[in-house]
């Protein structure tokens, strides 16, 4: 690309403006759509000359900060660092070297792609917010600077421009490891987690209720008022309203599915593993190879069914990420989860694995704390309302077996290069980690422990650490040792 030196200041495409222009039109209107609604409610005149005046003034005073904005963003690099440079009103310059960038991601709104241009966020380490993001550029000029940042994070030295291009050019070849169809967002929708999303919904209609309530009492009493005789049919009324709410739900768990996870890709090329997804917003994240540290899947009751988990790919971090902030595949069937964990893990298949399970003290103490207790509490609340010893007969009918069960499930497998950890029955959950990729392991006793011959294993990896509870002590001792061997005689490196 001769025309495009990323040594010398650039702006982003010009049609940048409206992207910039859109973004802040819509935070706008959210702070006016609430100003309006509980001044004046729905007396509020939107067809008034000074209410339309104002509205005209703020368009314009918008298109004005777009405008400038656009003109004083400059991006470009010096030495080992990205500079970013913006401000309307004053000047910021931001450097970030390029060791400390963590992932650098395309995305692309619906805005963004009818003006033919793509956003780049630049996560950096120490920060769990995206630090750096460039609203409105080329596609391909955003591939080559996404290239060049993520090739000199890992080399850290200066190139020469023509070594720029030169990456550039260079072609990829792509390894496809999984991709979604239609049917399987429709899946992935009808089988998440619909408690968690009632929770949200209601926080989000109590939220707006709160802060618009004079205006929905009054909305309300008038329908009371107006008709109440579905209050004598009031058990087929909420019977109703609960199947509509979580039938609603639904259609709104898969609908938020497909323009999420909409043509979801996941693959590897020269630069790493890429995931792309999104129907409205599209989205691309990437990770390089060597910063992956840890495979992570999951279920719940529902996907087990329909033989999915969902598979989360880890990265090294200065912070602790939570899985929304990893490469997240929602839905993976058991051949897929195979050719994902052969291409990271191809030790695996090199030797046997042994098996390493929590011993029974950890079945006593998790029946003792979440059924045992609790009970004990029902009980003594008994002797006031007879209601609590049947409610406390039910809690131990239920929580006994399912904390029997949880300390069951709790199994950590080994064999000569990889480490897995399993827990969870309801919800079960595994972790894939090589043992190159532990930084520590940590073994822990106290003096219960101890009399009893019992250890926590605590592994440590740049992407969070993991717990292996209540095992026999020789074994975690065995473990431990085998563990900090391989960690001191690594010949590949952790990133």
């Amino acid at each position: 690309m001769p025309d495009f030196d990323l040594f010398q200041p650039q702006r982003q495409s010009v049609v940048g403006i409206g992207v910039i222009f859109f973004q802040k039109v819509r935070r706008m209107l959210n702070v006016i759509i609430s100003i309006v609604v509980v001044q004046f409610g729905i007396k509020a005149d939107l067809t008034s000359f000074w209410f339309s005046g104002s509205i005209a003034i703020l368009f314009i005073g918008l298109l004005v900060i777009a405008v400038l904005t656009y003109r004083n963003f400059y991006f470009y690099t010096i030495g080992d660092a990205f500079i970013i440079e913006k401000g309307v009103f004053g000047r910021e310059k931001i450097s970030v070297p390029f060791e400390r960038i963590q992932t650098v991601n395309i995305n692309q709104n619906v805005i963004q792609r009818l003006l033919g241009v793509v956003g780049l966020n630049i996560d950096t380490a120490g920060s769990s917010t995206k630090e750096l993001e460039i609203a409105a550029l080329p596609k391909n000029i955003a591939r080559h600077i996404q290239s060049y940042l993520m090739e000199h994070k890992s080399n850290n030295i200066i190139q020469e421009v023509g070594e720029f291009e030169e990456l550039t050019s260079t072609t990829i070849e792509r390894k496809a490891l999984m991709e979604l169809n239609l049917t399987d967002l429709v899946r992935i929708g009808l089988t998440e987690n619909h408690l968690k999303t009632a929770g949200f919904l209601f926080a989000i209609i109590n939220g707006y209720y709160w802060q618009f309530r004079d205006y929905f009492t009054v909305y309300t009493e008038n329908i009371l008022n107006d008709d109440a005789s579905w209050m004598n049919y009031w058990t087929l009324t909420l019977s109703l309203i609960i199947i509509a709410t979580f039938i609603g739900i639904a259609l709104l768990s898969v609908i938020q599915s497909i323009l999420k996870f909409y043509g979801l890709r996941f693959y590897c090329d020269q630069e790493g593993v890429k995931l792309e997804s999104g129907l409205l917003k599209r989205a691309e994240y990437q990770i390089p190879e060597n910063k992956i540290q840890l495979i992570k899947w999951s279920t719940n009751p529902l996907r087990k069914m329909v033989g999915y988990k969902t598979v989360v790919v880890k990265q090294a971090s200065s912070i602790v990420l939570n899985d929304k902030s990893a490469i997240m595949i929602p839905a993976c069937r058991e051949k897929q989860l195979e050719r994902i964990l052969s291409n990271f893990f191809p030790e695996r298949e090199k030797s046997e694995f042994q098996e390493y399970c929590a011993q029974t003290w950890l079945q006593f103490q998790l029946s003792f704390l979440f059924a045992v207790l609790p009970a004990t509490v029902f009980s003594v609340l008994g002797y006031f309302e007879y209601q609590f010893f049947i409610v406390g007969i039910a809690w131990v009918l239920v929580a006994l077996p399912l904390s029997i069960k949880f300390a069951k499930s709790m199994v950590l497998k080994s064999n000569k290069e990889v480490i897995q950890l399993n827990r969870g029955w309801i919800f079960p959950q595994s972790v894939f980690i090589n043992y190159y990729k532990l930084q520590n392991i940590q073994f822990k006793q106290n003096a219960i422990q101890k009399r009893r011959g019992l250890a926590h294993l605590i592994l440590h990896t740049a992407a969070g650490s993991y717990k292996m509870w209540q095992l026999d002590e020789k074994q975690a001792m065995e473990i431990y040792n085998y563990g900090m061997y391989k960690i001191e005689t690594a010949e590949k490196s952790w990133m």
